[in-house]
């Protein structure tokens, strides 16, 4: 069933923290905790079976009310990680000030309501947060409107003048945001089919960015989304360099307000990554060491975070010493990716997975260390029954034979060509760069 599933996929979801700290919030609780027996069990489990799960608990005292247990047990988990994450992330701590709004308002402490109110204001200022601060505005209308008397007129129009401001920023923010997810979703949809991406580009309009002494600001959001927009459209354009451009204003943007890269440090990283794989489009990496630390020094806030920052720092990382040759690797960091690779196994994108082997092994067949470059390419020539990156496991049948030809294997050089040979052409019709290096290999042979 879905439901226990999603149980299932929550608990494995947390940390060893957060299970401590859900063990403590129990014992708060009154009551029978039959719950905690589903929690203990589901969390022993590495995969989830529904069939073994309901036989198991159908033995329990509660087999019964299995079902009620469960969805007890699933809001109580949420309940503690609410405890637990408090003014951990900004979203959090406006939430908790609009809950100490509702609170006191409901209780008749009006002026605490206000100063709570004056903080999220505060807050969402600082974060360029115009949600916010338009529901702040509208609160305080509220409140003056139904208690106040002194300088209502006033005090009123300042607060409609404030709120129709922010509101235009906030309704052309909106259509920026729209036009970004309407092209980064097509980006991705016809990311093969240039003509698609062209017809896409004719339909979303671009940026109309607006100075400082316009009528009309941009918000921070529409900057450098904007930006980002436009550094997409050159992409799509083949115009690589200005797209790089585009990008170095995106980072800029972020860097005038280090509190937003602080506050939403996963965002950053996104753009951060989009930078650094230009760079490898343009060759131009006068600036990408200094942006690869940024990257590695930029905290990660859960497992699933620091998975995928481990998968794209190596990955930029890799992808920048074979584009510019630096070749010189130390023990450590090698046992770092290995370490890493371990660790973050259930969450590495299979076909970034893929990648990262492939270009190891590149890397060290450059070095001429065959053997270790041989030891990461089986890893995807023994990988059956993946089907991710199948242009790669073509190259890695190729890179294959010569990885043999240079630790002198040639008496396994005849079968693994041939073996090599029928295994490409049944997966599809070989390439003239495919048909090419298996004729080589096969006069090398003097087959």
């Amino acid at each position: 069933m879905a439901a226990a599933n999603d149980l299932f996929t929550l608990i494995h979801s947390l940390s060893s923290n957060e299970k401590r700290y859900f063990k403590l919030f129990c014992a708060m609780q009154q009551g029978e905790k039959q719950y905690l027996k589903l929690f203990d069990y589901l969390d022993r489990l590495d995969v989830y079976d529904e069939q073994r799960v309901t036989r198991r608990l159908s033995k329990t005292d509660f087999g019964r009310n299995v079902h009620v247990v469960r969805n007890y047990l699933y809001n109580l988990i949420l309940k503690s990680l609410r405890a637990y994450e408090t003014d951990k992330t900004i979203q959090i701590r406006l939430s908790n000030l609009w809950i100490d709004v509702d609170i006191l308002e409901r209780r008749g402490l009006y002026k605490q309501a206000l100063e709570r109110l004056h903080k999220i204001e505060k807050l969402a200022h600082k974060y360029h947060d115009l949600f916010h601060l338009v529901c702040v505005l509208e609160k305080q209308l509220s409140f003056l409107a139904e208690r106040s008397t002194k300088n209502l007129e006033q005090e009123s129009e300042r607060l409609l003048s404030l709120l129709a401001y922010h509101g235009d920023v906030l309704n052309h923010q909106i259509g920026v945001v729209q036009q970004y997810y309407r092209l980064t979703i097509g980006f991705r949809t016809y990311n093969q089919q240039h003509s698609k991406l062209q017809e896409l580009l004719t339909k979303i309009p671009d940026i109309n960015f607006k100075t400082a002494t316009s009528d009309r600001l941009l918000s921070f959001t529409s900057i450098f989304m904007g930006y980002y927009l436009r550094s997409l459209r050159y992409r799509i354009l083949g115009d690589f360099p200005a797209a790089q451009s585009c990008l170095e204003k995106v980072i800029a943007v972020w860097n005038s307000e280090s509190q937003m890269i602080k506050s939403h440090s996963r965002i950053y990283r996104i753009y951060l990554a989009n930078y650094l794989n230009v760079c490898h489009h343009t060759g131009h990496y006068k600036d990408f060491p200094a942006r690869l630390e940024e990257l590695k020094a930029l905290p990660t806030t859960n497992f699933n975070e620091a998975a995928e920052s481990f998968q794209n720092i190596i990955f930029q990382e890799l992808t920048y010493r074979l584009n510019t040759l630096d070749l010189d690797l130390n023990h450590s960091w090698l046992a770092k990716v290995e370490k890493g690779l371990i660790l973050y196994k259930a969450k590495i994108n299979k076909a970034r997975e893929k990648a990262l082997y492939y270009n190891l092994s590149v890397l060290f067949f450059l070095k001429e260390d065959y053997d270790t470059a041989l030891d990461w390419l089986n890893r995807i020539l023994y990988d059956h029954k993946n089907e991710h990156r199948m242009d790669i496991q073509r190259f890695a049948n190729i890179l294959q034979l010569f990885l043999h030809l240079g630790l002198g294997n040639s008496e396994l050089l005849a079968s693994l060509h041939s073996a090599a040979y029928r295994k490409l052409k049944r997966w599809a019709a070989l390439s003239d760069f495919e048909q090419c290096v298996f004729d080589f290999v096969k006069q090398w042979l003097g087959l």
